[in-house]
């Protein structure tokens, strides 16, 4: 197992920085530097203020689990200022694109798309006797 382990945070390595982007096309640098976690905190700092509309709509377990996430990643943020390790910034990578996917999710949920309204005239029908 710890030699699985080890071949896979190599081959994390050898792939080098991967950008992800999100819906609005802006990408997350995926490196394990000051500048990826430092982009990776903006996103997250973004997502978390995002939800701030959204928390008094779920419901109590969404919000419950939605605060043992930004826990865990507030975790993983604090240990990643003292020692960038590679898997850890994975993690908090992840966690944060998948914090984002979850946004939308909701935002989706709540703040429907609205249908769209026909511009066309609806054919006048005659009414029949007893209508």
């Amino acid at each position: 197992a710890e030699k699985t382990l080890e071949q896979m945070k190599e081959s994390l390595e050898s792939l080098g920085p991967r950008a992800a982007t999100d819906d609005s096309g802006r990408s997350l640098q995926l490196s394990c530097n000051l500048l990826g976690i430092q982009r990776a905190n903006e996103r997250f700092d973004e997502a978390v203020s995002n939800f701030r509309s959204i928390v008094p709509k779920m419901l109590p377990r969404e919000v419950e689990s939605l605060h043992r996430v930004l826990h865990s990643l507030e975790v993983l943020r604090h240990n990643l200022q003292d020692l960038p390790e590679s898997g850890e910034c994975q993690r908090y990578f992840s966690g944060v694109e998948q914090l984002e996917s979850d946004l939308a999710h909701y935002r989706s949920l709540f703040n429907p798309p609205a249908p769209a309204v026909s511009t066309a005239p609806r054919p006048a029908v005659p009414l029949r006797p007893g209508q």
